[in-house]
């Protein structure tokens, strides 16, 4: 039986990531202990065999919506990539280093980005 079935991905649980917290679906028949142990296994073939499921899984929602996962992709890089040097502009600008800034500040500033465009 897998106890973690996958990774539960919504607004509200990306919020989590800034805390280093995740949720996942889990099979109903799981009790605490064994949930537990498969979170601390931290096995690293059963997270990449997860991971393809879950790529695998958005290809075939995107052919259900008719859009071009490849589309997608490029347009999330490249937004993701204008928002990083606008984070770095906000740095130099605020003259910090950003490998001296902790992750909060540049999540602050990630935020800021994101709400003004």
């Amino acid at each position: 039986m897998d106890i973690l079935i996958k990774p539960l991905n919504t607004e509200k649980v990306t919020e989590l990531d800034k805390l280093n917290q995740y949720a996942f679906i889990v099979h109903d028949k799981a009790n605490k202990i064994q949930v537990k142990n498969a979170v601390e296994q931290n096995d690293h073939e059963e997270i990449e065999e997860e991971f393809g499921d879950l790529m695998f899984t958005m290809v075939n929602l995107s052919r259900f919506l008719h859009v071009n996962p490849e589309d997608s992709l490029r347009k999330a890089v490249d937004k993701f990539s204008v928002r990083f040097r606008e984070v770095e502009r906000s740095a130099r600008k605020a003259r910090k280093k950003m490998v001296e800034m902790t992750l909060a500040e540049m999540d602050e500033i990630w935020d800021q980005i994101k709400h003004n465009s």
